[in-house]
């Protein structure tokens, strides 16, 4: 039964969308909540075509993701597996399949400190993050990302405790989203639990850095919902 799998999607017929991977390369099964929020986006990063280890620079260069707080490597083996170049950034080593692939830099380190541009030549395309850490932390991370411009695209968990959400400190932070020059929603998905997920992308156009899926849905109808998926609520659902 694959039903747990499944979660609401405007974009396909049945109102479904399938993340579910089959393999032991995925660590944890948090890759589902990234998944998620790809489907939503309707963009996904785009693959690499050389690997991070083979390279006569120190720098990495082309597209490449940022996995912050990577460790297993659930978000990690998902952009593996779509083709990705990636930049691991944890404390703790990921699986061991993904510490020995070619295509994983993996960085020993804080994810809220980690400086992109002291280990690649160029900007990332993509930064995903599925760190445990208090609200006005993510939000911290967040600022630092969007006002330094070192992504295109970014997808957060936001974590709560106890029994609310702490709307103010997710309200803070797609503001600072988007008064640093990004298009920010909150979303609740299937699979995540105590948290919400924030899908970020810049407003200027940024098509070299996203893979769209399914031909992509930029402008469904002229309504202009771009890549963030359909909104159907404000802020948070």
């Amino acid at each position: 039964n694959k039903v747990g799998s499944l979660w609401p999607n405007w974009i396909h017929p049945a109102g479904l969308a399938y993340v579910e991977l089959e393999g032991s390369d995925v660590p944890s099964s948090a890759y589902r909540k990234l998944m998620e929020a790809l489907e939503c986006m309707q963009c996904r990063p785009p693959p690499a075509a050389t690997s991070v280890k083979n390279t006569s620079s120190s720098m990495i260069t082309g597209p490449y993701v940022v996995d912050l707080g990577a460790c297993p490597g659930g978000w990690t083996a998902v952009m593996r597996r779509m083709g990705c170049k990636v930049i691991a950034v944890d404390r703790s080593e990921l699986a061991s399949n993904l510490m020995e692939d070619d295509m994983v830099h993996f960085i020993k380190g804080d994810a809220f400190t980690f400086d992109p541009t002291t280990a690649a030549a160029t900007t990332a395309a993509w930064m995903v993050s599925d760190v445990i850490a208090y609200p006005e932390r993510v939000a911290e991370l967040l600022e630092t990302w969007c006002s330094n411009k070192w992504a295109d695209y970014m997808v957060i968990t936001v974590k709560f405790q106890g029994d609310k959400p702490a709307w103010s400190e997710l309200n803070h932070a797609i503001h600072l989203a988007k008064s640093n020059g990004y298009n920010c929603r909150a979303k609740h998905f299937f699979n995540n639990k105590n948290e919400v997920t924030l899908m970020v992308s810049k407003k200027e156009d940024t098509t070299t850095a996203a893979a769209t899926i399914g031909g992509g849905i930029s402008n469904v109808d002229g309504k202009g919902w771009g890549l963030l998926g359909k909104a159907m609520y404000e802020v948070a659902l």
